[in-house]
């Protein structure tokens, strides 16, 4: 005979996993002061335990969609002026991301950032940046790094990168950018780097351009979705483990 104990586990896993299915198909509302040109999506830094890795919803001037592609990131961002330049091919064919940018950008001032954006409704294709510095390159991890915005702040990756024959170092930001606070991959992710040149060694003076370029990307956090603990349900469940 089944134990009143076992049908009372079994009715609260039910119950459960119903208002966990209703979070997932409710998209969270967009908040009332964002101007018409800007968009909200949700940010994290992946991993497995996707309910202390930065979550923030963040607001941008530019709608990722995979649909559009490229072209909805302008080659020049504020003062900064962009060139296309190609990835690792060998990468590029393995990954075949459905969007992907990858420019340096450049001040007049000289100041030089590589922003590079990959995004999929596949998890397989969101990886970190050592694929893209596969070749010649060694990395290493970084301390998370809190980035100010022009209001609140956003925790981010960083991996320190060293080219073996140039001798280049690199200082790479990146994070996990979603449609919303449900974070489902069948509705299209990004992966996005920033990375800036190490001159003389100086560390915190990369960082900072960096820090410049991502104020371009990323305007200010916004309090617009409680959906933190929202677990993945679908085709993809376990999206977020797969990420790293």
């Amino acid at each position: 005979m089944v134990s009143r104990r076992l049908l009372t586990s079994s009715a609260l896993l039910l119950t459960t996993l119903a208002i966990v299915t209703a979070l997932e198909v409710v998209r969270p509302p967009r908040p009332a002061d964002i101007a018409p040109d800007h968009f909200v999506f949700t940010l994290d830094r992946g991993g497995v335990v996707r309910f202390n890795n930065g979550k923030a919803d963040v607001v941008t001037p530019f709608n990722f969609t995979l649909e559009e592609g490229e072209r909805q990131v302008p080659h020049r961002i504020g003062v900064w002026e962009g060139t296309d330049f190609p990835l690792n091919l060998e990468a590029v064919a393995y990954i075949l991301p459905e969007y992907l940018v990858n420019r340096a950008y450049r001040t007049s001032s000289g100041d030089e950032a590589y922003f590079t954006v990959m995004g999929s409704t596949t998890s397989r294709k969101l990886h970190r940046p050592e694929i893209c510095y596969s070749v010649d390159w060694s990395v290493q991890e970084l301390p998370v790094r809190a980035v100010a915005l022009d209001t609140g702040e956003v925790g981010l990756n960083r991996m320190l990168a060293h080219h073996k024959l140039r001798g280049e170092d690199r200082v790479i930001f990146y994070w996990y950018l979603w449609r919303d606070g449900r974070r489902r991959i069948e509705d299209g992710a990004y992966i996005m780097q920033v990375a800036a040149p190490v001159t003389n060694g100086d560390l915190d003076a990369a960082a900072m351009t960096a820090e410049r370029f991502i104020r371009q990307l990323l305007h200010r956090t916004v309090d617009s979705s409680p959906l933190a603990l929202a677990l993945p349900v679908g085709r993809e469940a376990g999206t977020q483990a797969n990420l790293d």
